[in-house]
């Protein structure tokens, strides 16, 4: 249980849920932890290469979002781990770029969603590097620089922008090759998604984790690649597997380009790195690098949507998780829910 939910809290739910006497309170705590950014994700203190996901009554998207552990989460991320793992080790763009934790154990009590636990391992590589969270990139570091500019410093003998190159480079490489190769769109947020950073100059890898609810166009999967689709034949949430092929280019254009990309230029812009338009064209042409890598797929559906659009989809999480329900808003997913009123700041580089 996390400590959070230790006391009247778990009390209430186990009486809400009917288990109010068949529940024995271990007398002491377990292990001691710490809060990972996720808050419900626990870094275990003298093992600080294993976290604990456990449930947590807060509500992030909504007021009716809260922050379970589903039991179909467990094993479809399992079997998402697994695809990402096979597909890492035979596509040359990908092979020795990508990581995943593994997320492969986890345990929950039938019918309860606060209940239960996800065991993530980071692989033995992290030990070897410097693993940085993308959502951190920006934070400010103790001698007044960002995160960013530090690693660049570091790692990149001061040379912020080639860290920049190197960093749209492997996203896109990942990211791009997933959607239109693969049929594959992640919800690898800056949250989910990692850099690590080679001591000994191997260069950049990018480490994902929580692949437990991505979009994956199955039937193009099954067909192009039979033996990788039996990884995800099964999948306990039919939400994963989605008939439009819109919905890859969607979480494409919310998560990678607008959470994990555009602040990161939008905060280089503001510390002198260049305009935001010279920015901006340096995502274009490591956009059009990568689908260049990817000769002879079909790159029409990423064209229109990411640059000549004038207008890109938002996540509409306020409506979809608080203002309407979901039979007014047909939201199948609160996440996944959106509307083309964002800005295509992509153009501006054109």
């Amino acid at each position: 249980m996390h400590p959070f939910l230790w006391g009247e809290q778990l009390e209430a739910m186990l009486r809400d849920a009917g288990l109010e006497g068949q529940v024995i309170a271990a007398p002491q705590a377990c292990v001691e932890v710490m809060p990972t950014l996720s808050v419900r994700s626990l870094l275990l203190v003298e093992r600080p290469e294993i976290h604990i996901k456990l449930p947590l009554t807060i509500r992030t998207l909504g007021s009716r979002n809260i922050r379970t552990v589903k039991p179909s989460t467990i094993g479809d991320g399992n079997r998402v781990q697994r695809l990402l793992g096979a597909i890492a080790e035979q596509e040359p763009l990908l092979r020795g770029r990508l990581l995943l934790t593994d997320e492969s154990r986890g345990a929950h009590v039938d019918g309860q969603s606060f209940l239960g636990y996800i065991l993530r391992r980071y692989p033995q590589a992290v030990e070897r590097g410097t693993l940085v969270s993308v959502a951190g990139l920006l934070a400010d570091t103790p001698s007044g620089e960002c995160l960013f500019e530090a690693l660049g410093n570091r790692f990149y003998r001061g040379d912020v922008l080639a860290l920049l190159e190197d960093y749209l480079a492997l996203t896109f490489a990942v990211h791009v090759t997933l959607w239109l190769r693969y049929g594959i769109a992640l919800e690898s947020n800056q949250q989910n998604s990692m850099l690590l950073f080679d001591e000994e100059g191997g260069g950049l890898r990018l480490l994902l984790k929580d692949n437990d609810a991505p979009r994956i166009d199955g039937e193009y999967l099954e067909r192009r690649w039979p033996l990788l689709y039996r990884f995800v034949d099964g999948l306990e949430d039919p939400r994963i597997c989605c008939r439009e092929r819109l919905a890859l280019g969607q979480m494409f254009g919310t998560i990678t380009l607008q959470l994990n990309v555009a602040p990161l230029i939008e905060g280089l812009a503001s510390r002198g790195y260049g305009a935001r338009r010279e920015l901006y064209g340096r995502v274009v042409q490591a956009l059009e690098r990568s689908l260049g890598a990817l000769e002879g797929e079909d790159d029409r559906e990423l064209r229109e949507l990411l640059l000549e659009a004038e207008r890109l989809d938002a996540k509409y999480l306020l409506t979809a998780g608080t203002l309407q329900s979901k039979a007014r808003s047909g939201a199948a997913d609160i996440n996944k829910h959106y509307g083309r009123s964002a800005p295509n700041f992509l153009r501006e580089a054109l």
